[in-house]
């Protein structure tokens, strides 16, 4: 290896660890990298483009400490890995490629994270605030990493999408408005308790300008307070001064701001009481920045939602199929559950599994008591989960996705809808949850083709 001193040392080299080579080479600035792994997904690729630059697999090299003036960490590694806690004991700065990103870019920021619902709702804004005529990027822990967006013209706003682990060694985030969705536990796993998991997310609130809140959720809300006129809110119920929410009218439900109807929920195309809420974050986060109401509404008329998040993927002898594959904790699925339940009516087959991440799944025993009429498990940890619901949830197990499939196919019935929603990773079957999701829905088209 190339001996170098004084270097950025990248470890990780996924996406984002790409992204950070890209950016240091831009800059003609020193960069080695390091990968626990022995094949890291883009190791061919970096050394195609930067066959200068050094490179470690196989482990997470503490050697090249001693010459690192500053690790870029990928998120999936975790802060409690012996590597970083070596460097913070050298008092090597551990940072992330987000707070590299919030140091140079010029554009204001607006911050969005949340256990669930941050891909829609930043995806939703981006398309709000490009209707209204401005230029808008849009990265983080959606599709592109933060520092490529530095590589185009400036825009008028960048909206990011921000894990809890991107927030951990983030210091130099000023969003102009930051927004924390909702809080539900995920990635046990990687945190002590759920203080450390809440702690991080309200990372996104620091030093920001503007804050919009979700009323329903006090975990989501921000510890420090900030002015009044600075805060707006969405809520599920009738909004009040500077909110938006839901009221009923003739057994119309209508999206409303203030006292103000805007909007029956009938002409949204993404459905479910969880969608509607997605649509009034974005619609608060948007008039928080200034975009106008009628043309945000236009933009939610339009707009049909992101691939495996509660997607329709059709009906078959009138039964509903929705790939909710992202679904990949406990409150990603209790929502979805409570969104597409038509009153209680234990209309929904659902299917779970995959790995837990040391989830508590106690929480989805009585929303699937109330509106789940079985429940097919399968993946790592299905027994672990069946056992968590007990004996009052009709519980059926498979062994892999096809047989889970063809399961739900037999026992659904008329006017009920299968939810693929899984609560869980799942690395223990598939690359990912696009993975998972992909092969749900050819499963499900090939049963489609054969009724």
């Amino acid at each position: 290896m190339k001996k170098l001193k004084n270097y950025k040392l990248v470890a990780g080299l996924g996406e984002t660890g790409m992204s950070c080579v890209r950016h240091y080479r831009q800059l003609d600035c020193p960069v080695v990298v390091t990968d626990s792994r022995e094949s890291p997904p883009k190791l061919e690729a970096l050394k195609s483009l930067w066959p200068e630059v050094p490179v470690s697999v196989g482990n997470l090299d503490e050697k090249l400490l001693s010459d690192a003036n500053e690790i870029i960490l990928s998120p999936g590694i975790s802060a409690n890995e012996h590597f970083v806690q070596e460097a913070k004991r050298k008092n090597i700065p551990v940072i992330g490629d987000v707070e590299v990103f919030c140091r140079i870019a010029s554009a204001p920021i607006i911050a969005i994270t949340g256990s669930n619902a941050k891909s829609t709702v930043s995806t939703l804004l981006a398309q709000m605030i490009e209707d209204a005529g401005k230029k808008v990027f849009l990265g983080g822990n959606i599709g592109v990493p933060v520092l490529d967006l530095l590589e185009n013209d400036t825009p008028d706003f960048y909206v990011l999408e921000l894990s809890s682990f991107q927030l951990e060694s983030l210091d130099s985030l000023k969003a102009k408005v930051a927004c924390v969705l909702n809080v539900s536990p995920d990635h046990m796993d990687r945190y002590e308790n759920k203080s450390d998991y809440i702690a991080a997310k309200q990372v996104v609130y620091k030093n920001a300008e503007l804050v919009v809140i979700n009323k329903e959720d006090e975990l989501a809300q921000p510890i420090e307070k900030f002015k009044p006129g600075n805060v707006f809110a969405f809520t599920k119920g009738k909004p009040g001064s500077r909110e938006f929410g839901l009221i009923q009218d003739e057994n119309i439900t209508y999206l409303v701001f203030e006292n103000k109807k805007l909007m029956s929920v009938s002409e949204l195309k993404i459905k479910g009481s969880h969608n509607y809420e997605n649509a009034l974050a974005a619609l608060a986060l948007g008039y928080s920045i200034g975009l106008e109401l009628n043309s945000m509404l236009n933009s939610l008329k339009t707009f049909s939602g992101l691939s495996h998040r509660c997607e329709w993927l059709g009906e078959i002898n009138k039964v509903d199929w929705i790939n909710d594959s992202k679904g990949t904790n406990v409150g990603a699925t209790e929502a979805a559950i409570l969104g597409l339940s038509q009153n209680s009516n234990k209309d929904i087959v659902l299917i779970l599994g995959g790995v837990s991440k040391g989830a508590d799944f106690t929480s989805l025993i009585d929303p699937i008591k109330k509106n789940v009429r079985d429940v097919i498990l399968f993946g790592a940890d299905a027994k672990l989960i069946g056992n968590t619901l007990g004996d009052n949830v009709n519980k059926h197990y498979c062994d892999n996705l096809a047989d889970t499939v063809n399961l739900a196919y037999e026992i659904a019935q008329a006017g009920e809808t299968v939810l693929f929603s899984p609560a869980c990773a799942s690395f223990d079957m598939f690359k990912n949850f696009e993975d998972r999701g992909e092969q749900f829905s050819s499963l499900v088209k090939k049963i489609s083709r054969g009724s």
